[in-house]
């Protein structure tokens, strides 16, 4: 998920032990199913899809999804779980020298914004 975690217990050792690997076990699951960062994730396999036709999906990233599109439009638009082209072309433009070749920019730009379908 591109994040560090941290977990702290309180209580007796065995107890927390057990509370600690539980949560990483979470954690890991989690990031199974909806990193973008690992290739084999659920999600990444639903973005490298796009629209070439039907796909079946964990039935947990579909609530993830379709609750993202509720708080997208909710927000106005301020939330947009669509945004990882433009988050990667920032990383791009801070870590190259040259800028990003104009076509590869409007390429990014234009998979950015929600318009999904879904059906039953």
């Amino acid at each position: 998920m591109g994040s560090f975690f941290e977990i702290t217990a309180y209580g007796e050792k065995e107890a927390c032990s057990e509370g600690i690997i539980a949560a990483f076990n979470e954690i890991a699951r989690v990031e199974r199913l909806l990193s973008v960062y690992r290739p084999q994730s659920n999600l990444s396999q639903v973005n490298r899809h796009r629209r070439k036709g039907t796909l079946s999906i964990d039935p947990e990233l579909f609530d993830v999804l379709t609750q993202s599109m509720k708080y997208a439009e909710k927000s106005g638009g301020a939330f947009d779980p669509t945004a990882s082209p433009l988050i990667r072309l920032w990383d791009l433009v801070l870590e190259e020298s040259d800028p990003l070749h104009p076509e590869r920019k409007r390429l990014r730009l234009f998979s950015i914004g929600l318009d999904f379908e879904t059906s039953g």
